[in-house]
């Protein structure tokens, strides 16, 4: 079973994209199921994303977005810590994201979502490193993967995804993740559109730095659709630079642990 654990939909300029064509995606690159990331920056708060996988269960997974309060235009009491503790112990969602850089906070100012979230055992994933280019208000000083070292600390019985592997922080990000039992990272968005020769080899290299550091335990598949391409990225992925053993980690089974996925789902 492969699990990308990294896609969006959305209504806007930043993305714009159906679960419609999510879905052919996944079919083009062979990939069982997907987590869709809701946000208010693409137009897609979580009720709405929440409304539009329903039909299809079996193969979707939501993960809720949350937006401070007096940030975007659609704030809504969906992002209170009640209505996330609730979403998540109902089953409607397997985690939460945080769009640090674009909405201009640190990790350590949620620490009253985050113990929320501890208690209801939820996963909280980062948006880490470069922003998308569309967004010109975007503060990367937010979105530095150090920053999850602190919280991850702080609540060690979550869960923490640090998004992108933190590009262009990938040391970084290794060391976070190699310290604590409790980080993960995601491969995702390191291009737009397909992967050309050039950009795969710079992944692979990215890659090798990182797994030098944290192992491959700590590494999930996921590719950032639409943004990226979901065949180009398993294509590169399934190159022979990866053991099997370790195809089988990145995955599947590392998914299954970070997000608390049952063996059979």
């Amino acid at each position: 079973m492969i699990i990308d654990v990294h896609t969006h939909i959305g209504r806007n300029d930043h993305i714009n994209s159906s679960v419609k064509d999510l879905l052919i995606s996944m079919d083009k690159a062979g990939i069982d199921k997907s987590l869709v990331f809701a946000g208010e920056l693409n137009d897609a708060p979580t009720e709405w994303m929440l409304e539009q996988i329903a039909p299809h269960k079996d193969r979707l997974l939501g993960v809720a977005g949350y937006t401070p309060p007096g940030f975007g235009q659609q704030w809504s009491t969906d992002y209170t810590n009640k209505n996330l503790m609730n979403l998540y112990g109902e089953g409607k969602i397997v985690a939460v994201k945080f769009y640090t850089g674009y909405d201009h906070y640190y990790p350590s100012d949620l620490y009253n979502v985050l113990v929320s979230l501890e208690q209801a055992g939820c996963p909280a994933i980062f948006h880490s490193g470069d922003c998308l280019n569309s967004v010109k208000c975007a503060k990367v000083k937010y979105a530095h993967p150090l920053h999850i070292d602190e919280v991850a600390v702080d609540f060690p019985k979550m869960n923490f995804i640090i998004a992108h592997m933190g590009f262009p922080w990938v040391l970084d990000t290794a060391e976070v993740c190699y310290k604590n039992a409790n980080v993960y990272t995601d491969i995702s968005g390191f291009v737009y559109g397909d992967f050309k020769g050039l950009d795969q080899k710079k992944f692979e290299a990215q890659l090798m730095k990182f797994l030098d550091i944290a192992g491959s335990d700590k590494l999930l598949f996921g590719s950032d659709f639409p943004i990226s391409n979901q065949k180009s990225y398993r294509s590169v992925m399934e190159d022979n630079m990866f053991s099997e053993a370790l195809r089988l980690q990145y995955l599947t089974q590392n998914a299954q642990r970070a997000f608390k996925l049952p063996c059979t789902f």
